[in-house]
């Protein structure tokens, strides 16, 4: 992973953290696993981990322009694709697991893009070695897993401004 990746990964935590989303889905655990397990997974959740939860992956950046800013500066465009599942299950709540993955996933968007009445509130975010310029909504799909597990997933293209040493 590039320091690139890295930054893009470090805000979409931040973002993720100063949003409240995980409130969203602590609503759904009990009082001793909100506080033994984290709601952003990478790659995958751990164990036991309680429902629902989300897993974020990000695939490979690609850079599609360079430039120069100055006799030691260089920077690249780059685009990075990644994506956000959320996991749910029947927790004996009303709703149903792909209701709760709606809902979740609507979350979601409202923060990330995609949104029908919300703007994204990554677009601009700075980073340590450039800023996000924009986080593009691709799609998203909901899958039944099984008979009481659906997981739904929402695909974004990360457009990013990065410093390269010369």
């Amino acid at each position: 992973m590039s320091g690139a990746s890295a930054d893009i990964l470090s805000a979409i935590q931040s973002i993720w953290n100063s949003s409240g989303i995980s409130s969203q889905f602590t609503a759904y655990w009990s009082a001793a696993n909100i506080a033994e397990y984290v709601v952003l997974c990478g790659d995958q959740a751990e164990g036991a981990h309680p429902f629902p939860y989300c897993v974020f992956e990000m695939q490979e950046s690609k850079v599609v322009s360079r430039m120069t800013t100055g006799t030691s500066t260089k920077r690249e465009i780059r685009h990075t694709s990644c994506k956000f599942t959320v996991y749910a299950r029947d927790v004996g709540d009303a709703d149903s697991p792909k209701e709760i993955a709606a809902n979740l996933i609507l979350e979601i968007t409202k923060v990330f893009g995609g949104h029908h009445t919300e703007a994204n509130q990554i677009d601009g975010h700075a980073m340590s070695n450039g800023h996000i310029l924009k986080s593009q909504y691709q799609n998203d799909l909901a899958i039944m897993e099984d008979v009481e597990v659906y997981k739904w997933v929402v695909r974004y293209s990360i457009e990013s401004d990065v410093v390269v040493k010369a």
